[in-house]
């Protein structure tokens, strides 16, 4: 967290023009210079808490949360919303509505390279395996020996929403465990196809089944459906179908359909929209709600 030992004058000044104006508008146009200067994840209490002046920082304390939401919502439309397709970047701004001060974009990428590393060495073969043994590698390192697994215990604690967090406490939800697998992979694409010099022979996609999300392992010679959820298990067709059926949905191939990051991004969203809205947090659920807004018309232009 070095970061916050580089405050520079130009956002000490800021902060000082943004406390001390009346005018609303001139007020608006520094909160966004300010925004613009924060490094991109940053929560705003690193640079308020570095400004020496006791009386500064404690005006700008009463406004921390409103200044966060906000720099949340600035770095989705600036970093996300401009590169959709990054998985890696839109999961860790979804960890950023938790309550932790303390998450670090660089530290949440370097976890997944950790955890490929560490594979790579219980498993120096993997790039030879057929493809079905390739998959069962996969869901046996990340929910057996690094023992990620759904929170059935406390399955609607907001905290599972949060993958930053869930890489520690290894407990999460259907959709951010799924994320935790499609990040694993990607990352473990990139190294391999990297030393080998030629492609991975199997994909893995998201599945945004009603309720519960899921994922899709597919090669030319092997595929299957799996949920992270319960350890990473095998599921079928059928089992599905009946899923939707129990929970009131009807059967429809659409439901079976790859899920694009925008639509992964969304499904976390809705989930946080849920979770904050059940405690009443009216500030997250308004900010959450303009996320899912500005989702949905990337997505509708995307389907066109």
């Amino acid at each position: 967290m070095d970061i916050a030992k580089s405050l520079t004058e130009e956002i000490r000044n800021l902060f000082y023009l943004y406390i001390e104006h009346d005018d609303p508008l001139v007020r608006e146009k520094l909160k966004e210079k300010i925004l613009q200067k924060i490094p991109f994840g940053y929560h705003p209490f690193f640079f308020i808490e570095n400004i020496e002046n006791p009386i500064l920082r404690f005006q700008l304390r009463k406004e921390l949360e409103s200044l966060n939401l906000d720099k949340i919502l600035y770095d989705f439309q600036n970093y996300y919303f401009r590169d959709k397709d990054d998985l890696m970047k839109g999961s860790f701004l979804v960890s950023r509505f938790s309550d932790s001060f303390y998450l670090d974009f660089e530290d949440y990428k370097k976890k997944f390279f950790i955890l490929v590393k560490d594979f790579l060495r219980i498993y120096p073969d993997f790039f030879y395996l057929s493809s079905e043994e390739k998959f069962y590698r996969i869901t046996n390192f990340l929910f057996h020996l690094r023992n990620y697994s759904g929170n059935t215990e406390d399955y609607y604690n907001v905290e599972n929403n949060f993958l930053a967090l869930t890489l520690t406490s290894k407990k999460g939800n259907p959709v951010t465990l799924s994320v935790l697998v499609l990040l694993f992979y990607e990352v473990l694409k990139k190294n391999l196809e990297s030393i080998m010099n030629q492609s991975i022979d199997f994909i893995i996609t998201g599945i945004n089944l009603p309720g519960h999300f899921i994922l899709f392992f597919r090669s030319q010679n092997y595929s299957t459906l799996f949920d992270p959820f319960h350890h990473g298990n095998p599921v079928t067709y059928e089992d599905c179908c009946k899923y939707l059926l129990a929970n009131g949905f009807e059967i429809d191939i659409n439901f079976f359909s790859y899920a694009p990051t925008t639509v992964i991004i969304r499904r976390m969203l809705r989930n946080l929209f849920n979770s904050f809205n059940n405690v009443q947090n009216l500030k997250k659920v308004k900010t959450v709600e303009i996320l899912i807004k500005n989702l949905n018309h990337l997505i509708q232009v995307e389907d066109k």
